[in-house]
């Protein structure tokens, strides 16, 4: 199956584009669009009814494939979106297309696919954003704050912005992002994964903070944003 060229029909639920291998076994692979072909990489993973796979080339681009404005799209790989690279119209289509397919194969309804209603934008739509905190130990100087890649669940990227989040969201997150020093340590082990996020809220955005060792530094925040609503979840 080296460099195998596969030809994408359709967009599966979680947006993996969806292929068939030589053997027939369906394939699915992130990133990609229906009507085009990809090269695969040699690392394809191999279950008994399907695999997984990555694109090594797309040898003939479809249609619906466009320039993703995000740069963490593309650049990190970013998880938090699976649908930048398609055209809205193909997104919509898609969208249909997953919700009519799970009702007629798991509802076992005999029903079409559902008309989706749009949002009224496209972007900046997202009124809560959470992220993860990657820092083992020790202050919260340097630690790494964002979203994780999607083929790297286990990794972190600095998040810059978010397109779907709300401007108000990503204004409260510039703000808090210069004061990083503020936030408690890891604590190793299972504490020392910790996330964070952002929420437009009336009458004031919020901010939260959910693992780690106990925020004993959380009073210095209101010295430096504006107003904001701070709250400590429990890690459970």
């Amino acid at each position: 199956m080296s460099g195998e060229v596969v030809a994408i029909t359709g967009i599966a639920a979680g947006g993996a584009g969806v292929g068939r291998l030589r053997d027939g076994r369906a394939v699915f692979v992130p990133r990609t669009t229906p009507g085009e072909r990809v090269r695969l990489r040699d690392e394809i993973e191999l279950h008994k009814n399907f695999a997984k796979g990555e694109v090594e080339e797309i040898v003939a681009a479809g249609a619906a494939r466009v320039t993703p404005p995000c740069p963490h799209y593309v650049r990190d790989r970013c998880g938090g979106c699976q649908l930048q690279h398609l055209a809205y119209e193909a997104q919509l289509a898609a969208k249909r297309a997953i919700v009519g397919d799970a009702l007629r194969r798991i509802g076992k309804l005999d029903l079409p696919d559902p008309e989706i209603v749009e949002a009224i934008g496209e972007w900046r739509y997202r009124a809560k954003i959470s992220l993860a905190v990657r820092r083992p130990g020790g202050p919260a100087v340097g630690a790494m704050i964002g979203l994780h890649p999607y083929d790297r669940p286990g990794a972190v990227f600095a998040l810059a912005d978010c397109h779907i989040a709300d401007f108000q969201v990503m204004a409260l997150w510039r703000e808090l992002r210069q004061r990083l020093e503020l936030l408690p340590g890891g604590g190793g082990g299972r504490r020392g994964s910790r996330r964070s996020g952002c929420a437009r809220r009336c009458p004031s955005p919020s901010a939260w903070c959910a693992g780690g060792d106990p925020w004993r530094a959380w009073r210095g925040w209101w010295r430096g944003p504006p107003p904001v609503s701070l709250r400590r979840r429990s890690s459970r």
